[in-house]
């Protein structure tokens, strides 16, 4: 969505972006009558704060957290009014990673969600060290999905091979169309990405999620509200990673 200069005004108060065209009236330094409602949706990093200098009224807007969307709503009379883009503060998700030779796991702790998937039925690598980067590339395109341009996402996982290749290391070149799948998710969300190393007795719940006899008591007592679903792996990332 096209980010409007808010304090882009002509004498009329109209504003002048190139997305509204000019038709939506603002208040100007003289004061402006307006009805009605418009609607204002401002960039994902930023969010809006309505302010009179003076006057008897001032704006009146709703913000909706959900959609981003702010609404000016029946502004009447507010001279030398003005809007100022506010920095909006980054979220940060962290996700727990692990694959078996027989599935992947992954689980967020601030989302509260677990989920457990398929490797690649024809793998380019029949290898541990492919699934583990395997899981860690779901559990990046997932958490990409709920991440805004701007936010952290921190991984772990108990595999040193694959943080090494996250941190600039050697590959072969079976992994090169996934490793580039993964820098187009990152890219395409606009978030800021750091894969870390734990301790395998550390990462118990996404071990017992990447392998079929799924020990839901172990995982309960660790975290007992934890919502466990079944991952649908895109198509994007089963491609770049068997042969289809």
């Amino acid at each position: 969505m096209t980010r409007r200069n808010y304090r882009n005004q002509d004498a009329e108060g109209r504003c002048n972006c190139p997305s509204c065209g000019g038709m939506t009236a603002f208040a100007s330094s003289q004061g402006a009558l307006y009805s009605g409602t418009v609607m204002i949706a401002p960039s994902s990093s930023y969010e809006l704060r309505a302010t009179a200098t003076s006057g008897r009224w001032a704006p009146s807007y709703g913000y909706d957290s959900r959609t981003s969307n702010a609404a000016l709503v029946r502004s009447e009379y507010a001279p030398r009014s003005y809007y100022e883009e506010v920095p909006r503060t980054p979220v940060s998700i962290t996700v727990y990673a692990d694959a078996s030779l027989d599935g992947f796991g992954f689980w967020s702790p601030q989302m509260n969600r677990g989920f457990y998937g398929d490797l690649p039925r024809m793998p380019l690598l029949d290898d541990i060290n492919f699934m583990e980067y395997y899981a860690v590339a779901n559990a990046i395109s997932w958490a990409s999905k709920r991440l805004e341009p701007g936010d952290r996402l921190k991984v772990f996982t108990d595999s040193m091979n694959t943080v090494d290749k996250f941190n600039g290391g050697s590959a072969e070149e079976e992994y090169d169309e996934l490793i580039e799948a993964v820098e187009d998710l990152v890219e395409d969300a606009g978030i800021r990405l750091s894969v870390w190393h734990i301790p395998a007795y550390k990462n118990g719940i996404a071990d017992c999620l990447s392998r079929p006899d799924l020990d839901l008591d172990y995982i309960s007592d660790l975290r007992p509200d934890l919502e466990i679903s079944r991952y649908n792996v895109s198509r994007r990332l089963e491609r770049r990673a068997s042969y289809m």
